[in-house]
């Protein structure tokens, strides 16, 4: 039985906790302050957190510690639980290269001049007879395009077999979680907690009440970008001394510690001033040499 929430108890103080938000590290250490329970109403059964031995433990899980003490009518009991397919967004599966091409996508159209815009649409009426709109407004199919192939990283191609569109949102609300969502606008401030996760603010007023967090998904997705996180706050700490500094981002609608985020998950879901996290990187190794 896989728990993606469980109940958490420190102090007599209990809270709900979605699992996949947080990292190894932290879950371990909630386990040495509280305990953790099954998710049900009313249940008592005690889960506890389990290493993934497939992975060599770079991942883990919840199990109960006894399956007896789930109470009767517990969904989570063995003898009760019925395997439900899992929600994903309506709209289907999403790829490593899809969500990198939709991103560098929404970074071109937000930092193109506007009269090379509107010189690009004159060109395809010219061609087609019709307008197409902006790289925008055309990402759509050629994200339907670069997705015959790749990690998937959110979704499950076996339920629908229908690759996603991830949607451009110029203002995100808690309506939006759950949803692969894309953003662009200015870096007000860069963040790390103390277990090494990346919090990015923006200036943007449409935009501050969202933050993009990078945290164990995408830990656990890229473990060299994430390693190497610092590169990108020195290098926005270096730009935003001469300019404003750009992001475009896309990732997934949740709550984190009681904040509206976009949880990235891409090896390219992160694009500052037209650079990758690999991209700063390489750029890094090449100046060491």
């Amino acid at each position: 039985m896989k728990y993606e929430q469980v109940k958490y108890i420190k102090d007599d103080k209990e809270k709900m906790i979605q699992v996949r938000l947080y990292s190894i590290a932290q879950l371990e250490e909630m386990e040495q302050e509280g305990e953790f329970y099954c998710p049900f109403k009313n249940c008592k059964a005690k889960v506890c957190l389990v290493h993934n031995s497939k992975n060599g433990g770079r991942t883990a899980f919840f199990k109960a510690v006894d399956d007896a003490f789930h109470i009767e009518n517990c969904d989570y009991k063995i003898d009760n639980y019925k395997e439900v397919v899992k929600r994903v967004n309506a709209s289907g599966y999403f790829t490593e290269e899809q969500i990198t091409a939709s991103v560098r996508s929404l970074y071109k159209d937000y930092t193109m001049p506007i009269e090379e815009k509107e010189e690009q649409k004159n060109k395809r009426k010219r061609k087609n007879g019709k307008g197409k709109g902006t790289a925008e407004d055309n990402e759509n199919a050629t994200t339907r395009k670069t997705t015959s192939s790749g990690r998937i990283i959110y979704g499950d191609e076996t339920i629908d077999g229908i690759k996603g569109i991830m949607r451009r949102r110029y203002q995100v609300t808690s309506n939006d979680i759950g949803q692969m969502t894309k953003v662009c606008g200015v870096i007000s401030k860069i963040e790390r907690s103390k277990y090494g996760e990346m919090f990015v603010s923006f200036k943007d007023q449409r935009l501050n009440n969202i933050k993009i967090f990078i945290g164990p998904v995408y830990q656990t997705n890229n473990p060299t970008e994430y390693s190497r996180l610092g590169i990108v706050e020195e290098y926005y700490e270096t730009l935003a001394k001469k300019q404003e500094v750009r992001l475009a981002a896309g990732g997934l609608v949740n709550f984190h510690n009681k904040e509206l985020v976009i949880e990235l998950q891409a090896k390219g879901s992160f694009m500052i001033e037209g650079k990758t996290i690999m991209g700063l990187i390489r750029d890094r190794t090449v100046n060491e040499k």
